[in-house]
């Protein structure tokens, strides 16, 4: 054989190894020794070893994680949060299809139901995610799918899930929720009856802000319905960055644990300042949703909303002054991160039926770093 033939050729197999680390399956296709070994795996749905936009065993490691911890029957991967949720709508809402949707969501989520209700593609109808009323009024009509997401980014809106879902279920309706905030170890929204719960895995999941991911979990049977669209779409995650959420979701426990309690700390510490209008963080006492969320999560999150004093300048101030906080449009990582949502969010929803973010609100997504540097930060930017 030829110098050129061999390195064109040669592989690296490691049949008796047991690495401690989960190692990445970086390669778009697998070989068969025949060909009913080659069939099998083309017919078999989900199949993690045959070409990998149809599965991968890097993948599949990251999803079936996924599953477990969410106490879901399957979870399917895609390239990030917006893409999992864009084949969810495209595989459960039949054409001209009702989406009854929570007001206060994600500005892209918001966006993705505009464009598509202004297509045609979709109707969507809005519903106050603080009134059991509202709700039960929007799903009184038939509907394919209800979008639900709590706590709600910015506002940390909090919906009571276990109503929602049965509300959903009486009406004949499908139930998502965007659980990107919470996180699985925080609150599982299968557990109180949701059918569906979707994650941008670029936030906590991952959690170091090197890689973009989505993931949707439920049953096998609605994962499946979820994957044939999207194998045949090309909507799916690439082998290195499920091995980055991998390796990122080794130290969730962790880093969850420290979020919680340093987004507590600084809430309260931020509650009892006189130059805070208000604050959002649903672990607080005073906040709206507190009842709920002591109903149905085990912690509240690392996000915090506070309103300055009601005005985007002074919002942009407190920014500009902020020396170790970073300014940035994500959360979830190992770093604190801040942003003004009122700039961010008007580049991305302008629907009438959405709730805009207060002007002077600024959204913070704690990291890992000491209570006391993260206080002495604010402190200063806000005096």
């Amino acid at each position: 054989m030829t110098p050129d033939t061999y390195l064109a050729r040669f592989t690296v197999d490691f049949p008796d190894s047991r690495p401690l680390a989960p190692v990445p399956f970086l390669t778009s296709a697998f070989t068969f020794a025949d060909a009913d070994a080659f069939d099998t795996a083309a017919g078999t749905p989900r199949v993690p070893d045959f070409y990998t936009r149809y599965g991968n065993p890097t993948v599949r490691a990251f999803e079936d994680a996924i599953a477990r911890i969410e106490n879901a029957e399957a979870a399917l991967s895609a390239p990030s949060g917006m893409a999992a949720f864009a084949n969810l709508l495209a595989t459960v809402v039949k054409p001209g299809g009702r989406v009854v949707a929570q007001e206060a969501l994600y500005a892209g989520s918001n966006a993705l139901l505009q464009e598509l209700s202004a297509s045609g593609a979709i109707t969507c109808d809005r519903f106050d995610g603080t009134s059991r009323q509202s709700l039960e009024t929007a799903l009184a009509s038939p509907a394919d799918l209800l979008v639900l997401e709590t706590p709600a980014n910015p506002m940390l809106e909090i919906v009571d899930l276990k109503h929602a879902a049965a509300v959903a279920r009486s009406a004949g309706a499908l139930s998502v929720v965007d659980n990107t905030i919470a996180t699985p170890l925080n609150q599982r929204p299968l557990d109180f009856g949701c059918d569906l719960v979707l994650h941008s895995a670029t936030k906590a999941l991952s959690g170091h802000g090197d890689c973009t991911a989505g993931v949707v979990a439920g049953s096998w049977a609605l994962i499946e319905r979820l994957w044939r669209r999207a194998h045949m779409a090309g909507v799916f995650l690439d082998p290195f960055s499920a091995w980055l959420a991998i390796r990122g979701m080794k130290t969730l426990g962790l880093r969850v644990a420290r979020q919680n309690a340093t987004a507590l700390e600084l809430a309260r510490r931020l509650e009892a300042r006189r130059s805070v209008l208000s604050v959002r963080y649903p672990g607080l006492p005073s906040d709206p949703g507190h009842e709920i969320a002591l109903r149905q999560m085990d912690g509240f999150g690392g996000v915090i909303s506070f309103d300055t004093d009601g005005t985007a300048a002074k919002a942009e101030c407190v920014l500009a002054r902020l020396e170790g906080i970073r300014r940035s449009a994500s959360f979830g990582g190992t770093t604190t991160l801040a942003v003004h949502p009122g700039a961010m969010w008007a580049g991305l929803s302008r629907s009438p039926h959405s709730s805009p973010p207060a002007p002077g609100l600024v959204r913070l997504g704690v990291g890992l770093e000491d209570v006391e540097t993260l206080w002495s930060d604010l402190d200063r930017a806000l005096s």
